[in-house]
């Protein structure tokens, strides 16, 4: 198997409902196991999810890193973008069925703005040929943050 983790970059939700989108398709043979995203932020709260099935508009294109630096295998994964709803034009995601839903703490109480992180441990077995997209939604004022993704592959189905 193979390993790839997508990366957001230095991100700013400016504002309450402000949220970035990280978007990968999955393909249509073998499996992927998704790795609970990471988010490492200041400022104010977070609320993490995953979209599965949704429909995604806008972001741009990255590419994955390969976690194997020993392998050259391409990422299987397709259509990979990360997004804000800020953007010139917004990435946003409708439909979908949104599941693990967390909380990434945090406070913006005066000058005191403690960072906080979230991170489940665990891996969850993703649909194949299936539009999936990581939403972190600012809650009750502005957060900066950096989150990714971690995924791995195999190329037979279990």
């Amino acid at each position: 198997g193979v390993s790839w983790r997508i990366d957001s970059g230095y991100k700013t939700l400016a504002a309450d409902g402000n949220y970035l989108v990280i978007t990968f398709t999955t393909p249509a043979t073998g499996r992927v196991f998704y790795n609970f995203a990471t988010v490492n932020k200041s400022g104010n709260e977070c609320i993490k999810s995953l979209f599965e099935g949704c429909t995604v508009a806008n972001g741009t294109a990255v590419t994955p890193v390969n976690y194997n630096r020993s392998i050259t295998t391409a990422c299987p994964l397709t259509a990979v973008k990360v997004g804000l709803s800020t953007d010139g034009s917004p990435c946003t995601i409708t439909g979908g069925t949104e599941m693990f839903i967390s909380l990434v703490p945090g406070t913006a109480q005066g000058n005191s703005r403690p960072g906080g992180s979230s991170q489940l441990a665990g891996v969850v077995i993703l649909k194949q040929n299936t539009v999936y997209a990581l939403k972190v939604m600012a809650k009750g004022g502005a957060a900066t943050l950096a989150a990714d993704v971690g995924m791995g592959y195999i190329a037979t189905a279990l």
